[in-house]
């Protein structure tokens, strides 16, 4: 199941448009309106992108850092992080967030895809993040 979710979390990054500029600095840190962190290390010549992602959503049990890939292509971006690490922790789900650079802040929206042990199946949730420069 976990081969699936991440399958789609790279269908929803490669879905992009090629780098034709980029709006991204690294380092940089930006911060989300529920506490994360997703933190750029390094961004190659085209537009690819690591970093980390500190989770602090309140409710969701998996506060930790965990490893970040996107990709930039002028204003819009995308990334996603798999919610397991080396500490441990293993959320059994993956995130995709694609959106737009706006001067200082990044507008995205986000799927997350998880397994649900009840039924066996995967299980997809939608939401907005809003990340401001730090």
């Amino acid at each position: 199941m976990s081969a699936r979710i991440i399958f789609a979390a790279l269908v929803l990054i490669i879905g992009t448009a090629s780098a034709s500029g980029q709006s991204l600095q690294a380092p940089s840190a930006w911060k989300n309106q529920r506490g994360s962190i997703l933190t750029i290390t390094t961004i190659d010549g085209s537009g690819n992108f690591v970093g980390v992602y500190d989770n602090e959503a309140p409710g969701y049990p998996c506060h930790d850092t965990f490893d970040m890939k996107g990709k930039v292509s002028g204003t819009t971006v995308t990334f996603a992080v798999v919610w397991k690490n080396s500490h441990g922790s293993d959320c059994g789900s993956v995130t995709a967030w694609r959106g737009r650079i706006i001067g200082s802040a990044i507008s995205t929206r986000w799927k997350l895809a998880y397994g649900n042990s009840a039924t066996g199946r995967v299980e997809l949730k939608t939401g907005r993040d809003s990340f401001s420069k730090q």
